[in-house]
């Protein structure tokens, strides 16, 4: 899979990975926010600032949206997938 990203000071970023796990009814949150929902658990490198990007596959389909890190481990990245998108984006 492919991450792309605008990382703070830079043009672009490209990062090439993989999937190590779909987490389904995943509980994550960013700052005070609460979040619920299917997500992938990636290995690919992403920092602070190039999140928001599209996940793609070996197709060039998006399959999520580059979210967020977990900062207790090294190097496990998260993207919410567009099933979960379309889900908010029908709801509001």
């Amino acid at each position: 899979m492919h991450a792309i990203g605008h990382p703070i000071g830079e043009v672009w970023s490209y990062s090439k990975g993989y999937i190590s796990a779909h987490r389904q009814e995943y509980d994550w949150h960013i700052g005070k926010e609460n979040f619920h929902g299917d997500v992938y658990q990636m290995q690919t490198p992403m920092n602070p600032g190039n999140s928001g990007g599209p996940l793609l596959n070996d197709f060039g389909n998006v399959i999520g949206i580059n979210t967020f890190i977990n900062t207790n481990t090294q190097g496990i990245t998260y993207a919410v997938t567009v099933k979960e998108i379309l889900k908010f984006l029908i709801t509001y």
